[in-house]
C-alpha cells in the first residue's frame, strides 16, 4: 500500500506491506507523484514496510537523485530496524536522511495561512485577468 497527503510545504509518502519487485510500481508512481507536487521536502515514512529488496532501494535511490537535482530533499522517517539495516549495507546510510522520528506535525495556523494567501493569490489573478478584459474591449 502506498499513499501520498500534502502537509503543510511538505509531502508525506507512507508505504506499508511488501515494497518487492511487485509492490515497487506502485509505490515508485506515489512517490513520484508526490515528487511532482513541487514541495521541497518529501517524507517516506517506511513504518508500514514489513519486507523490502533492492527494488525498494533502487527506487529510493532514484527519488533521491531526482530531488537532489531540483535542491530538494528526501527524508526516509520511521524506517523499521530491517530497512535502516538494509540501507546501511548498501552504504547509503551516510548519504540519504534518515530519522526516527516522524514528519513533523501537522500546524493548522500556517495551513490557514498558506490557504489565505492561495485565495489572495487567487483573487488578484483574477483582477489582472478583468483589467485585461477590460484593457482589449473595443471602445
Amino acid at each position: 500500500m502506498a499513499r501520498s497527503m500534502r502537509q503543510g510545504d511538505a509531502q508525506i509518502v507512507q508505504l506499508a506491506g511488501e515494497l518487492d519487485i511487485e509492490g515497487a510500481p506502485l509505490s515508485r508512481r506515489t512517490l513520484g507523484r508526490a515528487c511532482a507536487q513541487g514541495q521541497h521536502t518529501i517524507f517516506l515514512d517506511l513504518a508500514g514496510l514489513t519486507f523490502m529488496d533492492s527494488s525498494g532501494v533502487h527506487m529510493i535511490i532514484e527519488a533521491h537523485r531526482h530531488l537532489a537535482a531540483e535542491d530538494r530533499e528526501l527524508v526516509i522517517v520511521r524506517a523499521p530496524r530491517h530497512v535502516r539495516r538494509l540501507l546501511e549495507l548498501c552504504g547509503l546510510s551516510g548519504i540519504l536522511h534518515m530519522s526516527q522520528g516522524g514528519p513533523p506535525p501537522a500546524d493548522p495556523e500556517h495551513a490557514r495561512q498558506v490557504r489565505l494567501t492561495q485565495a489572495t493569490m487567487a483573487a488578484a489573478v483574477r483582477a489582472m485577468r478583468s483589467l485585461d478584459r477590460q484593457r482589449l474591449r473595443p471602445r
